[in-house]
C-alpha cells in the first residue's frame, strides 16, 4: 500500500455504501487484527468491539470519536461509535457485525507477514555498520 487511495475501500451497511480506510499506523492495524481474537463473553461487548473496528476504519462523514479520547478502551470506543451509527441510522447490529468482519479482513491483509518483514529489512541488515558507537 503505497498511497492514500490504496488504503480506501467501501462497505455496505444496511444498504448504505460507506467509505472506509485502512488505518495508517501499523499499531492501529494490529488493534483491528487482535480485537476479535481476544473474543468476548458478552454479546453487547462483541457488538462494541465490532463498532470499534468500523470506527478505526471509518473514512466517511460520520462524526466518530478517536480511540485516544477514551483512553484506548476498545469497548468504550465502540460504544461511542455505535451511538454515532445509531444517530446516522446505521445501527442494525447484524449489519454492523458483518461489516466489521469484512473490514477486519481488509485490514489484516495489509499487515506484513514475518517473511515479508524479513525480506524488506534484509538489505539494511546486510549493509549495517556494526562499528558505530564502539571505541
Amino acid at each position: 500500500m503505497n498511497n492514500q487511495t490504496d488504503r480506501d475501500f467501501t462497505l455496505t451497511i444496511g444498504g448504505a455504501e460507506v467509505a472506509c480506510r485502512v488505518p495508517l499506523h501499523m499499531s492501529a492495524r494490529f488493534t483491528v487484527h487482535n480485537a476479535l481474537i481476544a473474543g468476548s463473553h458478552h454479546e453487547q461487548e462483541g457488538l462494541a468491539i465490532c463498532c470499534a473496528i468500523l470506527g478505526l476504519c471509518w473514512a466517511g462523514d460520520l462524526d466518530v470519536p478517536s480511540l485516544r479520547s477514551v483512553g484506548y478502551d476498545l469497548v468504550e470506543y465502540g460504544e461511542h461509535v455505535y451511538d454515532a451509527f445509531y444517530m446516522a441510522g446505521l445501527a442494525q447490529a447484524d449489519d454492523l457485525v458483518d461489516a466489521a468482519v469484512r473490514a477486519r479482513a481488509v485490514v489484516v491483509e495489509t499487515i506484513p507477514t514475518d517473511d515479508e518483514v524479513e525480506e524488506a529489512t534484509a538489505p539494511f541488515e546486510a549493509t549495517a555498520d556494526n562499528s558505530i558507537g564502539t571505541m
